[in-house]
């Protein structure tokens, strides 16, 4: 019947499947396979499919430019293909407060009353022009939903008329695009508490009407940590917990109305269901366990971050074209430990919100049976996962965490499977490095780009920085304001937290759901003081001149080489692209690049183990990712390489013409400074589109 309608109406159809119904299509029907390989729509279907990615309906691009552009973009980052570096001048004296999402870049400055933003560029010739927002009180964090809400709401604090010694910390709504208050925020100006303690560290996040706040006071470890939700529309207060200090300091939303949040005390990741209304009694809905510590190991902090958020109602304030997807993104968590015998230990801990969601859901609607004694009795297909978990160590089923399953058999007499396992998985992206020098005497912001908050250091002393974007020139990217407060608190809008229930929360143990469905990396080699290093399903690992292990000790040093970058991609439609090239674990050395650097290319789908301190027994984790390694020239062969140039240039000035010592000292002076501009950075962070170095 299909067959004899017309082809618009079965091309919109096809455009509803997911990739492996659309390749079941193409093999029962060559009509349909026609179609896949005739209509612009349905490849462009097929390629943000595999790449994991949701088209942007607010965007005015054509089907045809969005085509091109997904699949170079997605090329620049298999490739790691660059293609420019541009230069944007820092020049005020930042703080630590700073964030980069949906396409921009924020940071404070030293007095923490203004936020200085610009647009990334998106191809080296894109105009970069610094705003700023300029407050009356003290910034002490932010949080930003740009896409879904044109919204920043801002932390601040300021100190009380009438008693100088306590502190009145708010949250201010504004539209970002204009600085001016947000005209759906009922309260302009939100009364969160006040208090007479130093200045908290928290983390804010905001997904549809919901503002998820979490305070801690390291300064103060006899205050508790309090952890509040608001209706950020109309100011109502849907949770509000006090907890031991030093529980939580950063979050990410699961969906909505989910929130997960690492507890330090309690070595696990809790999730909490947003209620309707205040609840007198509130509790984690389950909770995570991690691996168990070793004797005399503490958890020092565990921060986490996952780009992007989940917007409920849609991206109308975005122009890009298409964006990751948020169930499908990874979440990324910095595990920071010590152990007395060793000090300071630091791992980094990758999952699929998308799993970990489901399981939650799960555990909202009743299915399977918790326990409340620490542990979780699974169901009987739970139970049969954990029995070929342990019959299969190496490997991983075919799920929906880790793709299509397996394809139909051929009808008709095509052969697809190749295809659509390829199909969209062959778009590969440009992206972007910005690098920013937040040395103590830098006085530049550099910035490269390709064909192609958030927690961080709490403190800066930069005067002027430099930041390098590295980006695709054909990838389109997509003040001051009044400030309300009244220093008399309206009754209505303190509030006593309630503790948490007393009812022990059901807690699922880390050999039940962690082995399969994270990967660990050891980060104690690697510059990871920035959480901002995942979006979508990639992550970024900055290391050392030499490479470290992934899950264990570090390689030999050496001197001889650059320092590493790796880009981890945890889609499971390109780990099983590659997979199939080489049949299980590949290395690909595809030499060296246009500027210099060697890469490599691998899967790894068998399962590694951490070994070390910090845990009572190795830690395994078996969660398939591919692995871009980026190994660039050292300082030694970068300066050598630089030192021939020079004197094949001074010879040929000297046989025309002769050289003058002024002019040899200018190129020298020039060719110092490009060797600033190189692939040194002291940690890296990313985007969707751009790698960012800072220096």
């Amino acid at each position: 019947m299909l067959r004899n309608l017309p082809p618009e109406i079965v091309v919109r159809i096809l455009c509803y499947l997911d990739l492996a119904d659309l390749a079941s299509a193409a093999r029962i029907n060559k009509l349909f396979h026609s179609y896949t390989k005739t209509f612009q729509v349905v490849q462009y279907h097929i390629a943000t499919q595999a790449a994991l990615l949701e088209d942007n309906p607010s965007s005015k691009v054509d089907v045809s430019t969005k085509l091109g552009l997904l699949a170079s973009r997605e090329e620049g980052w298999a490739e790691m293909d660059i293609d420019w570096c541009r230069t944007v001048k820092v020049e005020h004296r930042a703080s630590g407060v700073w964030d980069l999402t949906g396409g921009y870049y924020l940071l404070g400055n030293e007095s923490r009353r203004s936020l200085h933003y610009f647009k990334l560029p998106s191809a080296k010739d894109d105009p970069v022009e610094w705003s700023r927002i300029n407050m009356d009180c003290e910034i002490i964090d932010l949080g930003l939903n740009i896409d879904e809400h044109d919204l920043i709401a801002t932390f601040t604090k300021r100190p009380h008329l009438s008693q100088p010694d306590i502190y009145i910390y708010e949250i201010h709504f504004r539209q970002f695009s204009t600085g001016e208050p947000h005209p759906l925020a009922q309260q302009p100006v939100l009364f969160i508490q006040q208090s007479g303690t130093a200045r908290p560290s928290m983390g804010i996040e905001i997904v549809g009407d919901h503002l998820a706040l979490v305070i801690t006071w390291f300064s103060e470890p006899n205050v508790s940590d309090q952890l509040y939700v608001f209706d950020w529309r109309t100011g109502a207060l849907k949770l509000d917990v006090q907890l031991p200090n030093r529980s939580y300091i950063s979050l990410v939303f699961l969906s909505p109305t989910l929130l997960l949040l690492p507890n330090a005390r309690t070595c696990a990741l809790d999730v909490w269901d947003i209620p309707a209304a205040l609840s007198a009694t509130p509790a984690p809905l389950i909770a995570f366990a991690l691996p168990e510590l070793a004797p005399r190991t503490d958890v020092f902090m565990i921060q986490c971050r996952g780009e992007p958020n989940p917007t409920p109602s849609g991206k109308p304030h975005s122009t890009r074209p298409f964006t990751a997807s948020a169930d499908d993104a990874v979440l990324l968590f910095h595990v920071q430990l010590h152990n007395f015998f060793v000090g300071p230990e630091m791992f980094v801990l990758f999952a699929h919100r998308g799993q970990l969601r489901e399981m939650a859901e799960r555990a909202r609607k009743g299915e399977g049976k918790w326990a409340v004694d620490g542990g979780v009795r699974l169901g009987a297909e739970d139970e049969e996962d954990e029995r070929a978990m342990d019959v299969e160590p190496d490997g991983y089923r075919s799920s929906f965490l880790w793709g299509p399953g397996p394809f139909p058999e051929e009808d008709d007499g095509i052969d697809v499977e190749e295809e659509y396992a390829n199909a969209g998985l062959e778009f590969v992206v440009d992206y972007g490095v910005l690098n920013i020098d937040t040395g103590t005497n830098s006085d530049t912001l550099h910035a490269e780009s390709s064909s192609s908050s958030t927690a961080g250091p709490s403190t800066s002393t930069t005067n002027e920085d430099d930041l390098t974007i590295i980006e695709d020139p054909d990838f389109p990217l997509s003040t001051d304001i009044a400030t309300l407060h009244d220093d008399i608190i309206p009754p209505a809008a303190t509030h006593s937290a309630p503790s948490p229930a007393a009812d022990p929360v059901p807690r699922v143990p880390w050999t039940r759901w962690g082995p399969r469905s994270t990967r660990w990396v050891n980060g104690s080699d690697a510059h990871l003081d920035w959480i901002t290093a995942s979006a979508g399903t990639r992550g970024i690992v900055s290391l050392h001149v030499h490479r470290p292990d992934l899950a264990g000790a570090p390689a030999e040093e050496d001197g001889d080489r650059g320092r590493w970058l790796e880009v981890l991609d945890f889609n499971p439609y390109t780990v099983r692209r590659y997979a199939a090239r080489g049949g299980g674990r590949v290395v690909t050395v595809t030499g060296e690049r246009d500027w210099g650097g060697t890469l490599e290319v691998e899967v790894v789908q068998e399962r590694t183990t951490l070994r070390g301190f910090a845990f009572r027994d190795p830690v395994s984790s078996a969660l398939p990712f591919v692995r871009t390694s980026l190994l660039t020239p050292s300082r030694a062969e970068r300066r050598a390489e630089q030192a021939r140039a020079m004197e094949q240039r001074r010879a040929e000035r000297e046989r025309v013409q002769g050289i003058a010592g002024q002019e040899e000292e200018r190129e020298r002076e020039k060719e110092e400074e490009e060797e600033k501009v190189g692939w040194e950075f002291d940690s890296m962070l990313m985007d969707e589109e751009r790698l960012l170095g800072l220096k």
